[in-house]
């Protein structure tokens, strides 16, 4: 899940700030046209980026065919990496052509561009068997609490980072968006958006109260995700940029001092 996540990463910084518009065209292109069984047609970096990461997911995870899942098994229905990168794109457009999104323009595809649908995949596959056909199945069917953990993160991102990435040159946020179209203040969009994430807090929590076909294991994922939201931007602090002490002492506990179970 790590190297899942330093891969998106990457990808992401590449289409914020260290790519031209043509390159990243070309990027998207050559992505687009990866199929299960077809990735000669990518450049060699891709295919390292590729091959990587489902190398990495077939070593810890058996006999489950990742690198499918990953390159997506046929032109009719695109992969969760290829759908990242293309939103990726239209993100990219936004910024070169100083488009401003409605927020409900915006919300669609950065809901995409924070990733938990696809990082949920990918948790959800290092579980084993566990993660049978119908978990599988309910998340084709983008559940409220996909979305809610996606709001979670998305909104206190925007609230953590904007003012420093509007500097450095960024697409509108979801802040400079509900500003524009909505004729508000700086304020009154926090105040909005403070009251929008406490509502995704409590759909997460109706959907762990009324029953599933999900385990809740898998539920309890998806929480996890929305609490790492929490912890890198709370307070309007990025510190998942912006690395300081709280990062660094949350890294040492968990990996260097953690405690005994």
């Amino acid at each position: 899940m790590t190297k899942v996540v330093a891969l998106l990463t990457t990808i992401d910084d590449i289409f914020d700030a260290y790519a031209t518009l043509q390159e990243l065209e070309l990027f998207t292109e050559a992505i687009n046209r990866v199929g299960y069984g077809q990735r000669k047609s990518a450049s060699q970096i891709h295919e390292a980026m590729l091959s990587g990461s489902s190398r990495s997911l077939q070593r810890n995870g058996g006999d489950v065919n990742y690198r499918k899942i990953i390159l997506g098994p046929t032109s009719k229905r695109s992969s969760r990496m290829k759908k990242s990168v293309q939103v990726y794109m239209v993100e990219a457009k936004w910024l070169h052509g100083k488009y401003i999104p409605t927020i409900e323009e915006y919300m669609d595809v950065t809901r995409v561009s924070i990733v938990v649908p696809m990082f949920t995949i990918f948790s959800f596959m290092a579980m084993g068997e566990m993660a049978n056909k119908e978990v599988f199945d309910s998340l084709r069917q983008d559940p409220k609490i996909v979305r809610a953990s996606s709001n979670i993160i998305r909104l206190m991102d925007d609230l953590a980072s904007h003012k420093f990435e509007q500097e450095r040159g960024h697409i509108a946020s979801s802040i400079e968006c509900y500003m524009k179209h909505h004729g508000v203040s700086e304020q009154q969009t926090y105040d909005e958006f403070h009251q929008q994430i406490e509502k995704a807090w409590k759909d997460i929590n109706e959907e762990f109260l009324r029953p599933t076909t999900v385990p809740m294991l898998f539920l309890s994922r998806l929480l996890n995700f929305a609490r790492s939201g929490d912890v890198m931007y709370k307070d309007h602090k990025d510190i998942f940029t912006h690395l300081g002490e709280v990062m660094e002492n949350n890294i040492s506990m968990l990996l260097i001092d953690p405690v005994p179970i």
